[in-house]
């Protein structure tokens, strides 16, 4: 009778017969997913034993009501902290009828959706963002630490060798998992001041970037704590661990010049492994509104008042509106104070209006009014191209009027302008977008710039525009020496599959021709950079008694990435063998950039091959040869793994040359004629095909700045893809992402709301608002677990 009731218990009621009832309820309904909580009873009336429980649990039922509410509310507010602060919407949004019923659909009550519980979690949602950013850092900080237990290490050099290396390249493995992170800094609207970081996200395969500190200039004007090293150092201590991971800082200029003064004092980028100023990367952006001011008009002169520029236009700013600032040049010399004088003047005068309207009928054109606005850079190209699309209606409206009139000069000035600037606003949208690889194309981009400028000049033949080109041309120049100078800005550079084939651009760059010379340099920069991101420790001691038995203790790399390198060694014996076949080929090619590169590994005096390593009479290493085989000290351990990583680096490099020469050509081939470009005489051309039967096909001719951005940046992009989806090595990796997140430029147009930007939710809360939007509209900012997640894990959640 007991077991049958136990049975029924349990089948029947879900209870355990074997539990303490007065312990409370303990049982969950199968298939639940939730906790289950105690019924509410009423015990009033109720017998001894109820009542007596009742007086122990004090059950508050309005308490635990209140309770559920609240769980139920935080999610919920979360989630309208997010809305409000990423639209930047007023707190009265959430007092919306409509928005109330909206979410009443999803709680019980209201009562706890209150502004000050949104305000609250405003303020936690971006602290937390920081601690995201920390534990990234952190996260970063246990894939450095390279550990040799020197009780596994055997004693004879050859094998200890194999030893060294094998646990080096499976801790070159580990940092490809590394977050690395460059910082940027800009200004906008005059009034915001940001510190950002960038990284490259894996996952997405996009560069992402965060505030880090946000700042009023209003409230801090010439405050200390504005300067870029005073907020270095408040990144340091707040969020500590960061800075061995980031790489670099890009700024204006102005502004490296200043910190290059003070940079001994700095907790980022300190100078033990390379030169301080390596780590100051310029802004390309900063860099081309410098120079590209010449094109506008003169400077304005201090000692003559200028009437002050109002914006015309209710349109928003675009991003080329942020970019390039106008507000102190003069153009009442242009082209451009003569196409707003002129379109003035017909607005000021019925008449004539109606005389040009009607032309602008008889020619099928619609008249726009578009002036160029000397605080809206973005329409200059705009006033130039409706004026140039108008030509034919002044021309005959001119003719009647007497006025000062635009001769073909003028409209080859316009011309000339326009696709220049059409040109440059293409690299700045280029260089200020979340596209990877945007930092390798730096030095191209410039000297793209300067080709397009010296092509230009040697056509044109009147003075008017002579000048302001060759003065934009100096200081393209001029800025072309400075980047040259950044060893980080060469090795991207080499990175650039395209360059390789430009001798002279070699011969520029690092002095010779030679990519065995080439590629002895940049081991030496490479072996600096990384050394940084190689912290060895060594522990235990020398066991005289350990021989090639206990090789397998130290050999735990795995087998597929030593099979990968004898893989490549392979791909590169069979690349070869096929290199003389097609060597003809590629020499008539009019599609490839160049012959195939000339791959000499033994023209450096400095080369280190595996192949080449000296070797002692007992066919051993001579940097693994010891003298007193019964103690290894840490230096020497520490000198035979900076041996074997030179080593490791000179090898990758050698296989993305050889990797390069193979495949490279064929692929400028194969996209040229996909996409309908052709090459003559070693320029491109766009190949239009018309439907009139008699023209055929048309060859339009490009100019520097197009092929870089429309064949070179493709090719190069569809390279880097192949290659490290198949037989790219470790270093050539971490290569790879350390310049997928360094900052070409300190602007980028995922802030450019901020042109206009005015908090709605707070006065109080701009960092706070910022924070949240940007990292929304690169997140799904609802599904991050804001206590646990880290940069890596947060991007993997998908809308």
């Amino acid at each position: 009778m007991a077991e049958a009731s136990q049975t029924h218990l349990w089948s029947t009621h879900k209870i355990d017969p074997n539990a303490n009832y007065y312990s409370g309820w303990t049982g969950v309904e199968a298939g639940s997913t939730f906790m289950v909580r105690p019924p509410l009873k009423n015990h009033q009336g109720g017998s001894a034993t109820t009542n007596s429980i009742a007086n122990l649990l004090e059950i508050d039922e309005d308490f635990l009501k209140r309770t559920r509410e609240k769980e139920m509310a935080l999610p919920l507010v979360q989630s309208l902290a997010i809305i409000i602060a990423s639209e930047n919407l007023p707190l009265s949004f959430v007092d919306n009828t409509a928005v109330r019923l909206l979410i009443n659909q999803n709680a019980n009550s209201l009562s706890f959706i209150d502004h000050d519980l949104i305000l609250n979690a405003i303020r936690s949602i971006a602290y937390n963002l920081d601690r995201i950013i920390q534990r990234t850092a952190l996260r970063n900080n246990s894939d450095l630490s390279l550990i040799i237990d020197k009780n596994y290490l055997l004693m004879d050099p050859t094998d200890r060798s194999n030893q060294l290396s094998n646990r080096l390249k499976n801790q070159l493995f580990e940092m490809q998992k590394i977050n690395f992170f460059s910082l940027s800094h800009s200004v906008w609207n005059n009034t915001i001041s940001i510190l950002s970081i960038q990284y490259y996200d894996d996952f997405h395969s996009q560069v992402k970037t965060l505030p880090l500190i946000i700042q009023n200039l209003h409230e801090y004007n010439n405050d200390p704590k504005l300067s870029i090293p005073a907020q270095l150092l408040k990144i340091s201590q707040e969020l500590p661990g960061l800075q061995n991971t980031v790489l670099s800082i890009t700024l204006p200029r102005s502004q490296i010049v200043d910190l290059l003064n003070v940079m001994d004092s700095q907790p980022f980028f300190p100078n033990t492994y390379t030169n301080a100023k390596n780590y100051y990367h310029n802004c390309i952006i900063s860099i081309i509104n410098s120079a590209i001011l010449p094109l506008f008009g003169t400077p304005k002169s201090a000692d003559i008042t200028h009437p002050r520029q109002t914006s015309f236009s209710k349109e928003p700013l675009t991003l080329l509106d942020s970019l390039i600032d106008l507000s102190n040049i003069d153009i009442s010399n242009s082209i451009f104070s003569r196409i707003n004088s002129f379109l003035d003047d017909l607005q000021s005068n019925s008449w004539q209006l109606d005389k040009f309207r009607s032309l602008c009928e008889k020619f099928g054109f619609e008249f726009v009014c578009s002036k160029f606005d000397l605080s809206r850079y973005s329409t200059a190209t705009v006033s130039l191209q409706t004026f140039l699309n108008l030509r034919p209606i002044i021309e005959e409206y001119q003719s009647s009027i007497q006025i000062e009139k635009f001769n073909e000069i003028d409209f080859q000035i316009i011309d000339y302008l326009l696709i220049t600037l059409n040109s440059i606003n293409r690299i700045l949208k280029f260089f200020t977008s979340s596209k990877s690889l945007n930092f390798t194309y730096v030095l191209f981009a410039i000297m793209s710039i300067e080709k397009h400028l010296l092509s230009t000049l040697g056509s044109l033949q009147f003075q008017r525009l002579i000048a302001p080109f060759e003065t934009f041309l100096s200081k393209i120049q001029e800025f072309k020496t400075i980047l040259f100078s950044d060893d980080m800005n060469l090795l991207a550079m080499f990175l650039c599959p395209a360059i390789l084939f430009e001798r002279e651009v070699l011969e520029y760059s690092f002095h010779t021709i030679s990519l065995s010379e080439i590629v002895d340099k940049l081991s030496t920069s490479i072996f600096s950079l990384l050394k940084r991101f190689l912290n060895l420790h060594t522990i235990g001691n020398v066991n005289n008694s350990h021989n090639t038995s206990n090789h397998s203790n130290m050999n735990i790399h795995t087998d597929n990435q030593t099979n990968n390198i004898n893989n490549r060694s392979g791909n590169n014996s069979d690349n070869n063998d096929n290199e003389h076949d097609n060597d003809n080929d590629n020499h008539s090619n009019s599609n490839t950039p160049a012959s195939r590169i000339d791959i000499d590994p033994t023209g450096g005096e400095n080369s280190v091959l595996p192949e080449q390593q000296p070797q002692n009479s007992d066919n051993n290493l001579s940097f693994g040869s010891l003298s007193d085989t019964h103690h290894l000290s840490d230096s020497t351990i520490s000198k035979e793994i900076d041996s074997i990583f030179l080593q490791i680096i000179q090898e990758d490099l050698y296989d993305y040359l050889s990797t390069v020469n193979s495949i490279v050509p064929i692929s400028y081939r194969s996209y040229c004629e996909q996409s309908n470009f052709i090459r003559d005489s070693g320029r491109f051309k766009k190949r239009i095909i018309t439907e009139d039967s008699i023209i055929g096909e048309l060859e339009q001719p490009m100019n520097f700045i197009e092929e870089l951005l429309d064949i070179h940046v493709p090719v190069c992009n569809a390279f880097w893809s192949q290659y490290l989806d198949n037989d790219a090595g470790p270093i050539i990796r971490i290569l790879f992402k350390i310049m997928q997140c360094q900052s070409s430029s300190s602007i980028r147009g995922e802030y450019s709301f901020l042109n206009d930007f005015i908090p709605r939710v707070h006065p109080d809360l701009t960092q706070e608002i910022i924070k949240i939007k940007l990292f929304n509209d690169q997140f799904v900012a609802s599904k991050v677990d804001y206590d646990l997640d880290t940069l890596q894990t947060a991007s993997q959640y998908l809308p």
